[in-house]
């Protein structure tokens, strides 16, 4: 799990066990795919509905988690008798390379999974060649919004339905009563295995949050926890930085920072907590901490 940057602790304790989860509720599954009877108006007729499989089946699939998007990805799509195409993150061959070869290992028939690496460069118009062909029936996508729209786009050309997960940006609404030990202890487990100093991805990835935290700093976001410079001898690795009070117009305060980074945003009544949270698009979870 080296490549996506998590410790063995988050390797071992959520990422595998969680894409074995869904691998064995996609198997689950197989048995509760019917078709029905529907009761019709009219006397002397009569209607069925028959389920079948799209056919070709592509996955996009990003760096972060993926056993759990390649699994979702694939084991959905073979259990109900499609055939499925991974075109995965550069970041990540490897991981990707390992859930083809555990699916053959298990006697899954060749053709059936197929995993796709190319160079960033060449992404676009693969992934475009690929949604155009006329072999591949549904899409499968999990990354940012920008490349979201255009996938959308050509989907949408081609008439072909596809299915979506974009940026995230999990909000947690702290309260005046709330235990503020637990719900700090709650919202760092929540967010990543504690580990010193925490990894990320690439040194790409580590200089793009440097720079979310620097856009923010310089338009007067305050600096609430963070030592002075990252130090560069830590590789791939990003201390914990904590900002204050961002603005809407700030990066940070609409990016999936993928990093030890998180922004604190004070209130005074629940409707301006509200308007705090939902002034992002962004948004795939949020919890409330509270004694009532």
């Amino acid at each position: 799990m080296t490549e996506m940057g998590v410790d063995i602790g988050a390797a071992q304790f959520f990422v595998l066990p969680l894409a074995i989860l869904m691998c064995r509720d996609s198997a689950g599954r197989i048995s509760a795919i019917c078709g029905s009877a529907p009761i019709v108006a009219a006397e002397r007729q009569s209607a069925l509905v028959l389920r079948e499989s799209y056919g070709v089946c592509l996955g996009i699939v990003p760096w972060n988690a993926p056993y759990v998007f390649g699994i979702r990805s694939a084991a959905t799509a073979i259990a109900t008798g499609n055939t499925t195409v991974l075109e995965s993150s550069e970041l990540t061959p490897r991981c990707y390379w390992a859930i083809g070869k555990a699916f053959e290992e298990a006697g899954l028939p060749a053709g059936v999974l197929n995993i796709i690496n190319c160079r960033p460069k060449d992404a676009p118009q693969i992934a475009n060649v690929m949604i155009e062909h006329p072999a591949v029936r549904k899409i499968n996508f999990a990354g940012s919004a920008a490349t979201g729209r255009k996938i959308a786009k050509t989907c949408g050309e081609n008439l072909k339905p596809c299915l979506m997960e974009l940026r995230g940006k999990n909000a947690a609404i702290v309260c005046e009563d709330a235990d503020l030990e637990k719900t700090a202890r709650e919202c760092i487990l929540a967010s990543a295995a504690p580990q010193d100093p925490p990894n990320v991805v690439s040194s790409a990835s580590k200089q793009r949050l440097a720079a979310l935290v620097s856009n923010a700093v310089s338009h007067g976001t305050s600096l609430i926890s963070r030592p002075p410079t990252q130090p560069s001898t830590l590789g791939a690795s990003f201390i914990p930085t904590i900002l204050g009070h961002p603005s809407p117009q700030f990066q940070i305060y609409a990016t999936d920072a993928f990093g030890s980074l998180v922004s604190v945003s004070s209130f005074t009544t629940k409707d301006e907590a509200m308007k705090i949270v939902t002034e992002t698009e962004c948004g795939l979870h949020a919890a409330v901490f509270t004694r009532i």
